[in-house]
Formats: structure tokens, sequence, C-alpha cells
């Protein structure tokens, strides 16, 4: 039998108008979870609708960025699961050609897996804070800003070594298949660390290159109150010249360190990232500061660099990108229902794009 909780949405609705506080203290007071037969059911998700104008490749459009859809449940008191799917994500191909005489030829062309809508899929088994373990497909533990909720987000995009894709900005922020343990060492340290079949390179799809990735991240909690420090790293690629000879791929690692602040109204974050992918080594960094103007209304300001190449600066692809962003948070609900505005002037590297001056919009609800 299920027991579905759907006068939550037409209450809502009738309140909107009225009052957002009103509207938060019926949420609290309604049970969000689903009783189903054999244990229960928590659904969420995430609409996100933006409005670009003037952005790399687009000179004004409105785009359904996510659609989030998650199931999260439990069995047992130490078995759990998490299902979610974005059924916004564009289905992607990838093209395998040769070269034969003078012409180029295609001849298969594939569907790249981890464009498909399915995002997490894991069974969590939980042995307490110290100790729990995911099995299955998740995100891979890099990054403080790579492994937060997209509805939680300071900014309207991650920062570039994270969201820049098209120039190997896929430091985190980035899902694969395998086992994570993760919990609490002591009060102040927590950990995460896992085996998968790559660092995001083979979501939803198997590894065939005969080795697996391996990442790890520690929080630290030194005791100033609202602060905490951070590392991660990842490694996907045989040391042993003679071993990648037999096993031929393109080597991934990244390695990482953070940090993050929030004291009263004061919210400040920073990371630094470097990674390899094959020959080419990429660096970032950013730096963010958001300052609480009234419960609803917050500014917030970052500086965000990326380099896709540090051993050439010759293109688009390559050039170096330094990026100045202000922006506006309004919390009609929280996070529930939040709006935001953001102007990001764009520099580039001397052989890169000239410089532009690029808007965001974001309207988003999420539950």
């Amino acid at each position: 039998m299920l027991r579905c909780a759907g006068y939550r949405v037409a209450l809502t609705l009738v309140l909107l108008a009225a009052s957002p506080r009103a509207v938060l203290l019926a949420q609290e007071q309604a049970d969000s979870a689903v009783t189903t037969g054999f244990g229960s059911l928590r659904l969420g998700g995430l609409l996100q609708v933006w409005y670009l104008e003037n952005a790399p490749g687009l000179e004004r459009t409105f785009r359904i960025r996510r659609t989030e859809l998650s199931l999260k449940g439990s069995f047992a008191k130490r078995l759990g699961w998490t299902v979610m799917i974005d059924p916004s994500r564009a289905l992607d191909f990838v093209e395998d050609s040769t070269v034969v005489g003078d012409s180029i030829v295609v001849p298969t062309v594939e569907v790249n897996q981890s464009s498909r809508i399915l995002q997490d899929a894991y069974l969590t088994l939980d042995f307490g804070e110290s100790f729990r373990l995911d099995v299955g497909q998740r995100k891979v533990p890099l990054s403080f800003e790579g492994l937060q909720s997209a509805a939680e987000l300071k900014t309207i995009e991650r920062a570039l070594m994270f969201s820049d894709r098209a120039r190997g900005g896929d430091f985190a922020d980035v899902r694969d298949l395998g086992v994570m343990a993760h919990g609490s060492i002591t009060p102040r340290i927590d950990y995460q660390a896992g085996v998968f079949n790559g660092l995001g390179e083979t979501q939803n799809d198997v590894t065939t290159k005969g080795v697996l990735a391996v990442a790890a991240r520690v929080v630290v909690r030194p005791g100033v109150p609202g602060l905490q420090l951070g590392a991660s790293g990842g490694l996907n690629g045989r040391l042993d010249v003679a071993d990648r000879r037999r096993h031929p791929f393109e080597p991934r690692n990244r390695l990482g360190v953070e940090g993050y602040y929030r004291r009263g109204r004061w919210t400040a974050q920073s990371e630094l990232m470097g990674g390899r992918d094959d020959d080419e080594t990429r660096l970032g960094t950013y730096a963010l500061a958001a300052y609480q103007i009234t419960p609803i209304a917050e500014i917030v300001g970052r500086v965000d660099y990326f380099d896709p190449d540090d051993s050439r600066d010759d293109g688009p692809l390559t050039t170096d990108e330094l990026d100045f962003l202000l922006g506006g948070n309004f919390y009609l609900l929280e996070n529930h229902l939040k709006l935001q505005a953001n102007a990001i002037a764009k520099t580039f590297g001397d052989d890169g794009p000239a410089s532009r001056l690029t808007l965001q919009f974001n309207f988003q609800v999420s539950w």
C-alpha cells in the first residue's frame, strides 16, 4: 500500500503567494517520506531553468539545465539505496575515424555512455558514523565544490576546472562505477576513499583498459568555528612503463586542496587542483566570497582561473582563461525556491577569443 503526501503540492501552491515562510512551515509539518509495503521511499528532485546572454557559442537563449529526479530508500536499518536520473541531459555520440588514402572514414558511431540520463545508482551499507560503504555508480570523491549538490551552489555554474568540459575541465563533479568507503575517523576528520572504473570517463559503462582508478578525499575541521580544510586526489594509470605498454590507455590523475569558511553572514571558499590527461597537464583554481545581506538576499563574487594545457597556448582549446564573477542569490524558500543572477567578465590568453561579458540567470525549484 502506498501512502502519498500529495496534499502538500496543493497546500504549497496556495501558500506560496502569501508567504514563503508559511510554505516552509507547512513543509516541516508534512512527512516527506513515502511508506511502501517493504521499506521506505523518499522522493527528491531539482529543476533549473537558465537564461543565458552572450554565452560561449550562444547569443541569447533559454535552457533547461537540470531536471534531476531522485529516489532514496531503505530496506533495513543498515541497507539503503539511491537512484537519480537527469532527463535533460543531451545524448552525445563518439565517432571513431580512420584515414584511408586521402579520405577520412568513420567506421563506427557509438553513444557516449556518460551522456545517458542515469546519474546515481548505488547501494549503501551503513555500519555507523565511522564506516559506510557505497557500491555502484556515484560521484567520485574529488573536490569540495565537485561534491556539492547543484541546488546548493553559490554561483549558477561551478568553477571552470569542473564545468569547462570541452577543454578538459572535468577535474570533479564526475561519476563512475565502483566501491567507496566513507565516514568519520574522529569528530574533526572525515574521509572518502574508493576504487572505480575510472575518474568519470566510464560513467554508465565498463572499463576495458585492464586497470582500475583510485580516488580519496580527507576533510579536517581544525577547531576554528566554521573552518574546514581538505585534500583530494585520484589516479587512473599505471606508473610502470612496461605495464603501460601492455595496457595502453590515456592516464588520468587529479590532486587538489580546498578550504571552506563560514562565519555569521560571510562564506568563503577556495580550491586549487591540478590534473593530467595523457600528455596534457591542466591547472585550475578559484576563490569565492559571499555575504548574506538579508535572510533572503545574498551577494557573491568569484575569481576563477583555468589553464587546459600548461605546455602550450596556441588557440581557443589550449589558452588559459580568467573569469571575474559578480552575482546575487535570492532565497525565496531557501534552496527549495531560489533565483540567481551572475555577470561574468571572461578574459583569455593572447591566442584565445576576445574578452566578453556573459550574463546568466537561474530559476530553481528543489524538493
